[in-house]
C-alpha cells in the first residue's frame, strides 16, 4: 500500500498483515481525492477511525494544509506519520509535524477536543460495527464539528448501507464492494 498521488506519491504506508485493519484501497483513496481535488487545497482534514491514516496522508499529499486523526488504536497512523517525516528534509519536517495531530481517543471524546472545524471529514470505521457510524454521525452533528461549507466523506460496505438525516447526501460512488457517500450540512 502506498500514497497514490501528490508530493508524497509512492511513499509506502505501513499496515498490519493480520487483517485487523481494512485500509482504504488505493483506487478508492484516489477516486475520493480526485472528487475532492478543488476542496483539498489548503483544507483542514479530519480522519475519524483513521487506522493507518491513509486518507489523511493522501489528502495532505494532494494539498491539504493540516490533518487531525482520531482512532482508539492509532499505532499505524503514528508509524506512517513517522515514516513520511523521515523522508522529508529540513523545514518540510517541522511543517509536517506541526500540521499532523494524532489523537488516541474514542470518536466523541476526540471530537470534543478538536481545536478547529475541519473542512473535510473522512469517516471509515470497521464495516461490521454499524453502531459506530450512527454514533459518529450523531457526534459530528451534535458538536457542530464540520465547517458550514465542509464535506463529510463516509466509506461503507455495499452490503450495509448507511443513511442519515443529519446531513444532506450530495453524491455517492461505488467501487467494487465499497460505497462512498459525500455529505454536506443541511442549509
Amino acid at each position: 500500500m502506498r500514497i497514490v498521488s501528490g508530493k508524497f506519491r509512492g511513499y509506502p504506508l505501513l499496515y498490519p498483515t493480520d487483517h485487523s485493519f481494512r485500509p482504504t484501497q488505493e483506487k478508492v483513496r484516489d477516486a475520493i481525492c480526485n472528487a475532492l481535488s478543488d476542496r483539498l487545497q489548503g483544507a483542514v482534514v479530519l480522519d475519524l477511525c483513521c487506522g493507518t491514516g491513509a486518507m489523511a496522508f493522501e489528502a495532505m499529499s494532494r494539498g491539504a494544509k493540516s490533518a487531525m486523526l482520531i482512532d482508539i488504536a492509532p499505532q499505524f497512523a503514528h508509524r506512517n506519520r513517522d515514516a513520511i517525516f523521515g523522508r522529508l528534509k529540513g523545514n518540510e519536517q517541522s511543517e509536517f509535524l506541526k500540521n499532523v495531530t494524532i489523537y488516541r481517543n474514542t470518536i466523541d471524546r476526540g471530537l470534543a477536543k478538536l481545536p478547529i472545524q475541519p473542512d473535510i471529514i473522512f469517516l471509515d470505521p470497521p464495516y461490521d460495527k454499524q453502531g459506530i457510524y450512527d454514533d459518529a454521525l450523531q457526534a459530528i452533528s451534535q458538536f457542530g464539528i464540520l465547517s458550514p461549507t465542509g464535506v463529510l466523506v463516509v466509506e461503507f460496505s455495499r452490503r450495509i448501507p448507511v443513511s442519515t438525516t443529519l446531513f444532506q447526501l450530495k453524491s455517492q460512488y461505488t467501487y467494487s464492494g465499497v460505497r462512498v457517500g459525500m455529505y454536506v450540512p443541511h442549509p
